[in-house]
């Protein structure tokens, strides 16, 4: 994947790239959620077959030699090693040059940088259901704040390039009843925490419960830009109207 962009310099130059190449092709990407641990390592490597695959930050650690693109931010950091072929795709409030002398200073140099932008969550993408203020052809690596790493850089990244399938797992949420002030549960136990750089906060009173219904209206957003979206488990918040998949 990595090799689709060696001899381009420019942030779009290199997004045209994967598009060019990605475009109309199936992917499954795998989140930090509880449910990534429903599904064995066999099973997911057979489904993940001719597919694309995208991991979000600790989820690369399992899934490191089928990856093709890896996601991370300055939260909940920890180091990875990267092969030649994987492409990264970093996001930070940061300028890539301070964050990486900053926060990613033992990283692999970044193949694509999101810098996030608005400090009101009012503005956030949870609050707005506005996913075109994220449209790269218009506002390139410049991109809302979610919150949460999937709607600030992965769906924008992976809208752009237009694949026909996307298959979610260990994406969760939790459920909206619940109010804030609490961690979102991952896959590992709360105490991986402490071996973290930059731990995340806790979620804002109404987080929880914005981001269980922005969920509806991005699968409106992707069905009109012919793009299917399916969750692979069967206890994910997500909106009801993603339609789930057995494998």
């Amino acid at each position: 994947m990595r090799k689709l962009i060696e001899n381009k310099n420019n942030f779009i130059d290199k997004m045209n790239e994967i598009k060019h190449n990605c475009s109309g092709k199936d992917f499954v990407v795998f989140g930090c959620g509880p449910s990534f641990n429903e599904r064995t390592k066999e099973e997911m490597s057979s489904f993940c077959k001719d597919k694309v695959v995208v991991c979000i930050k600790q989820s690369y650690f399992r899934y490191r030699d089928i990856c093709d693109i890896h996601f991370y931010n300055d939260n909940n950091l920890v180091e990875y090693e990267h092969g030649e072929d994987i492409l990264t795709v970093t996001s930070s409030r940061l300028p890539y040059s301070k964050a990486k002398n900053q926060i990613w200073r033992n990283q692999r140099e970044s193949d694509f940088h999101f810098e996030i932008q608005g400090y009101s969550f009012d503005e956030t993408i949870a609050s707005t259901n506005n996913f075109e203020i994220n449209n790269i052809s218009k506002c390139f690596n410049k991109t809302r704040w979610g919150p949460g790493i999937i709607l600030e850089c992965v769906f924008p990244f992976l809208s752009y390039v237009s694949p026909d399938n996307i298959y979610v797992l260990g994406w969760d949420y939790e459920s909206p009843d619940i109010k804030g002030g609490f961690h979102m549960k991952h896959f590992y136990s709360n105490e991986n925490r402490d071996y973290f750089t930059r731990p995340a906060d806790k979620c804002w009173p109404e987080e929880n419960a914005l981001l269980v219904r922005n969920s509806k209206f991005l699968n409106d957003y992707f069905l009109k830009r012919n793009i299917n979206l399916f969750v692979l488990s069967e206890s994910s918040h997500v909106s009801s109207e993603i339609r789930r998949v057995k494998i």
